[in-house]
């Protein structure tokens, strides 16, 4: 049970974080990247 919880919630932990990441791009009219590298 544990192993499998764990294999089912850090992927989409990961997945979370990175919609909530393009949707800021999105709303702040920036181009959304998989990788923020602080380029504006």
């Amino acid at each position: 049970y544990t192993l499998l919880m764990t294999l089912l919630i850090w992927p989409l932990l990961a997945l979370m974080i990175v919609a909530v990441g393009w949707v800021e791009d999105v709303a702040a009219k920036r181009r959304p990247r998989l990788w923020p590298d602080g380029r504006r």
